[in-house]
């Protein structure tokens, strides 16, 4: 892999200090196989940068961002 594209664009207020990535099962138990898993994106914001304040921005909250990403 020598390159990398944008796919989606989120805009969030504020600064990102964690990633995580979460894959869900589908929701249900049968053997209907056309359901795909569910991917999940969460996101730690903060009004300052996670290793220091040298800036910030206060229209900023801090808290957690989550956003579900299509799968194709």
């Amino acid at each position: 892999m020598r390159s990398f594209t944008q796919v989606l664009a989120i805009p969030v207020n504020g600064f990102i200090n964690s990633l995580s990535v979460l894959s869900l099962p589908p929701k249900s138990t049968s053997l209907d196989t056309s359901e795909k898993n569910q991917i999940i994106l969460a996101a730690a914001v903060s009004q300052e940068p996670r290793l220091g304040r040298w800036m910030t921005t206060k229209e900023a909250k801090n808290g957690v961002f989550v956003a579900h990403l299509p799968i194709e």
